[in-house]
């Protein structure tokens, strides 16, 4: 387990602290209430997107958290106040559910994490401390109207006094959770939606987006439409939420790409993929190794992660091996550090983040998902769960008469496209079923 330290500040070369954590990550015994802070994870500007040198600190409250499966944390992400209250409180949302998100794509389990946007209303106290005494002499809570005060002074000072109430903190809400992920297997009918749906996308946080010819709609887990988009000239092959603060449109016909923001609204353009020398793009997905996507090419035979700005930061050639012999794939997506390729029919090739090839899974089926340490395969009018790595058959969940082509298991929930609609089932474990 990697051990997170945190830095105490001192400020003006005065003996000034700010108190900060009341457990550490290798604790054994813990209270609600109980809270750490850090400032080592960071942000690109004015945006959710974590920067990549914040993994590292991430990955050990992955650590954390999975050597302490009993404790439920609320991510508490703060701002300070140099932008409006409404949009401090926006930005802190998205990105506490950034972080959200990386946990969970790392294995920890949604229902374990509470991810809250706090805006710039909870101020940092700084405490000045006697050096030889180690007394508090005094104390000051780092208002706008304080840190205002200082700038006339020094403008180095006022931006230190803004970067400490930038924080996010990870506070114990329970320390009796108990896990509700073992085995699949019986299923209860919660809810629906009815219409003609191409794709439908499930995010972190069981908001849904459904695609129907060119108009694009999000729903609240109620099932609410929150908002609609008419995409215009984009028909959408594939839609993809797995990162809570964007969406990705792929659109195969034109090799055409767009992001969208949590509203729906065009973030980049549209981004014609012919522009990187791709022959016949087939899958793209979203990547969580920075803010990056996969891009897979058939026809120049090739597998491309390129970033943000339309660089390719990675590219494997020559993966003839991979397409000879095999209907063209139909998913590709990203799980616990592996990119996974489905070949309807034929099975599942893994590769790691860095784009070298693992292994194949040789599996029928006509659609595949993958949640912990289970692969579900849709073969007919059943999905099968295979216990990974050894893809141990170990049970079989009955759909009846549905007529099934895609589906998305989230948060022990089975969502079902069919020719008639979306249909939302809750996953009872029978764990002495298997």
């Amino acid at each position: 387990m990697h051990k997170i330290t945190l830095t105490i500040l001192i400020l003006f070369c005065l003996n000034i602290q700010v108190k900060a954590q009341t457990y550490e990550l290798n604790d054994s015994i813990f209270t609600i209430g109980s809270y750490l802070r850090t400032y080592n994870i960071i942000f690109e500007f004015n945006t959710p997107a974590i920067l990549t040198k914040s993994y590292k600190e991430l990955d050990s409250f992955v650590d954390f958290l999975n050597a302490n499966n009993r404790l439920q944390l609320k991510i508490k992400v703060h701002s300070d106040s140099r932008g409006s209250d409404s949009f401090s409180r926006c930005l802190t949302c998205k990105r506490a559910e950034s972080i959200a998100e990386y946990l969970i794509h790392k294995g920890i389990q949604t229902d374990r994490l509470l991810p809250i946007g706090v805006g710039e209303v909870e101020p940092i106290t700084i405490y000045n401390i006697d050096s030889l005494t180690n007394d508090t002499l005094s104390t000051q809570i780092l208002t706008q109207t304080y840190i205002n005060s200082v700038k006339e002074k020094s403008l180095e000072q006022y931006e230190e006094l803004q970067q400490l109430n930038q924080r996010v903190e990870f506070e114990i809400i329970a320390t009796d959770y108990v896990s509700q992920n073992s085995n699949y297997v019986h299923l209860d009918l919660i809810d629906s939606l009815h219409g003609l749906f191409t794709n439908f996308s499930v995010d972190n946080f069981g908001n849904i987006y459904t695609t129907n010819k060119d108009v694009l709609v999000k729903y609240s887990p109620k099932l609410k439409m929150l908002f609609s988009a008419s995409l215009k000239s984009l028909l959408p092959t594939s839609i993809e939420s797995s990162k809570s603060f964007r969406v990705l449109i792929f659109d195969k016909e034109r090799g055409i790409i767009n992001f969208l923001d949590n509203t729906l609204t065009d973030v980049k353009g549209e981004i014609d993929l012919a522009d990187l020398d791709v022959l016949q793009t087939v899958l793209v997905c979203e990547s969580f190794n920075g803010n990056s996507f996969w891009v897979l090419d058939e026809g120049g035979q090739q597998l491309l992660k390129v970033n943000q700005n339309l660089d390719i930061i990675t590219r494997v050639d020559n993966l003839n091996y991979l397409f000879k012999d095999r209907t063209s794939p139909i998913q590709m997506f990203e799980h616990n550090d592996e990119l996974i390729i489905h070949f309807p029919g034929y099975g599942v090739a893994l590769f790691d983040v860095f784009g070298t090839y693992i292994q194949f899974y040789p599996i029928v089926s006509t659609f595949i998902d993958l949640k912990n340490d289970f692969l579900f395969s849709l073969d007919g009018q059943n999905i099968k769960v295979f216990k990974l790595p050894l893809m141990d058959h170990i049970a079989s969940i009955n759909l009846s008469d549905q007529s099934s082509e895609s589906f998305k298991i989230m948060n022990q929930k089975l969502y079902l496209k069919t020719l008639t609609g979306l249909f939302i089932y809750s996953i009872k474990n029978l764990a002495n079923n298997k």
